[in-house]
């Protein structure tokens, strides 16, 4: 793993600076794989897309637009996301964002879903086990955050509709199974065989198909 020099990055709204440490090189050793697509790599590391601007609370997304050379050692690096956060910038809109309705708009918000998605489930990838009256052993989460949780999955259902492809079925299978809609669930994992380069997912297909029959929603690792 080979760290590249600190980016600047700049606040669209008040200009405040951040950094983000991109990567020269890496690779996937001792890489982990999960059931809703997440993976964790410690020799190549995520960088954050979306941020939240620590002095005004605007929310933007990382673009070539608010890049601007090499940052200080002293600014303070990009942070991810928190799912809460993500809710709020989906609500609130971000402060570049594209025009409302593009394609490009449609994009910025799928992928703000499935952060959030996937920020929720950190929970679980954390060692976070349910427990409480108002927890639910199958969610990763409780009471108004339960809802969110619930919600953001049929709405991430729903704007995947359009897309096709091996891995628009994997995730719209995962969604379900995280919403104990077996049936549905198992229904995607059927359609990924009819494209060609299904035999690459066979393992992935295998184990969602096993916690479907299990009755198993929470994320699995692969």
């Amino acid at each position: 793993m080979l760290p590249d020099k600190p980016e600047n990055v700049k606040c669209p709204a008040c200009g405040k600076r951040q950094k983000r440490t991109g990567m020269v090189s890496g690779n996937s050793v001792g890489a982990r794989h999960y059931t809703d697509g997440k993976v964790i790599a410690p020799m190549l590391p995520e960088i954050p897309r979306f941020v939240k601007c620590p002095k005004c609370g605007v929310f933007y997304k990382i673009d070539e637009l608010v890049t601007r050379g090499w940052a200080r050692k002293s600014a303070p690096e990009v942070a991810f996301l928190s799912a809460g956060e993500c809710a709020e910038a989906i609500d609130d809109g971000l402060y570049n964002a594209e025009k409302h309705g593009s394609k490009e708009w449609r994009e910025d918000i799928i992928l703000l879903r499935l952060e959030m998605w996937r920020a929720f489930n950190d929970r679980i990838r954390d060692g976070y086990e349910p427990h409480g009256d108002e927890m639910r052993s199958d969610m990763p989460c409780s009471g108004v955050e339960r809802a969110l949780y619930e919600s953001n999955c049929r709405k991430l259902i729903s704007l995947l509709e359009e897309h096709d492809g091996v891995h628009a079925c994997l995730i719209r299978a995962e969604l379900f199974r995280n919403l104990g809609q077996f049936d549905d669930s198992a229904r995607e994992l059927k359609k990924i065989r009819m494209y060609s380069e299904h035999e690459e997912y066979e393992n992935c297909i295998a184990v969602m198909g096993n916690a479907c029959d299990e009755g198993y929603t929470l994320t699995v690792q692969l």
